[in-house]
């Protein structure tokens, strides 16, 4: 049966409250915090291939899944960067620990794309 996410990701959490007696809060502070970033550059589909090896070079030690675009991973940080499929635009979304690493993530995306014009 077909169901919503933020519905069962609400039921799920109710759950997980219940079953440990604890605060939201005091679950949260378990994890490590994160910050993220989307980011959206106009680019068409050719522009994303010629980008498509720039990019695979550019980013180094990391773990590379093409499945949906370009995901690049690291132990405490990741890209992905994938082309629309709608829209004439490139989606570059980012995760990382401080706002610095976050910023250079989103930067070296970006500059290839500008690169390329």
């Amino acid at each position: 049966m077909p169901v919503r996410d933020a519905s069962v990701g609400i039921a799920l959490i109710l759950s997980l409250l219940n079953e440990s007696g604890e605060t939201i809060n005091q679950i949260l502070s378990r994890y490590p915090k994160y910050l993220m970033e989307k980011h959206k550059i106009e680019a068409s589909d050719e522009d994303f291939e010629k980008a498509r090896d720039i990019l695979k070079k550019g980013f180094d030690g990391a773990v590379l899944n093409e499945e949906d675009g370009l995901r690049f991973d690291w132990s405490n940080r990741w890209v992905h960067i994938r082309k629309s499929n709608t829209e004439p635009i490139v989606r570059i979304i980012a995760e990382a620990k401080s706002k610095e690493t976050l910023d250079k993530l989103v930067l070296r995306a970006k500059k290839t794309f500008e690169e390329l014009r």
